[in-house]
């Protein structure tokens, strides 16, 4: 597959439950090895249902990549809600990108990223912030390419008990 194979647009209401599938199953494949299945259950319906989508939809700005008439990626990205240190108002935060792993390595979630970034919401930002997990090595590297550099490792940790690192990832606008 290559860039030509997907195109890359803005998400429609009508998306909502496939993106929420999307979302679920890209959520479970990674985290579901650290998680139970009532902590998966709760963020799930957190931060992955249909509701959770509806709620967000008009707020953030999510970009999703189709081929074959199916989503295959999305990027989520707005205003800043997790607490990062020393973020100002006109930060935004890129909350979210997970392409379905059938599509790895062929350019999908690179393209997504370049959309967002190139995007308003993101592009005229003074800051851009972004969490990822420590040990995800690829998607860190890909981040770099594009101006983040990492300022903080934060452990995740559920009732008290740790899950794993996250590193805070942040870029400036280039002028």
């Amino acid at each position: 597959m290559t860039n030509q194979d997907f195109i890359i647009r803005s998400a429609r209401k009508s998306d909502l439950p496939e993106l929420s599938r999307l979302a679920t199953d890209t959520f479970i494949a990674s985290f579901g090895h650290v998680l139970t299945k009532l902590q998966l259950k709760k963020l799930i319906k957190q931060t992955r249902s249909i509701e959770y989508f509806e709620k967000v939809f008009d707020d953030d700005e999510i970009l999703i990549a189709v081929t074959e008439q199916k989503i295959v990626g999305y990027i989520q990205f707005g205003t800043i809600r997790s607490p990062y240190k020393n973020a100002t108002r006109d930060g935004r935060e890129l909350a979210r990108l997970y392409v379905n792993s059938a599509y790895h390595r062929r350019g999908v979630g690179k393209t997504l990223l370049k959309k967002a970034l190139d995007h308003p919401v993101l592009h005229d930002a003074e800051d851009v912030y972004l969490d990822i997990w420590k040990s995800n090595f690829i998607a860190k590297n890909l981040y770099q390419k594009h101006g983040f550099k990492v300022i903080d490792e934060v452990e995740w940790k559920i009732n008290g008990k740790y899950l794993l690192t996250y590193q805070v990832m942040k870029r400036t606008r280039q002028i």
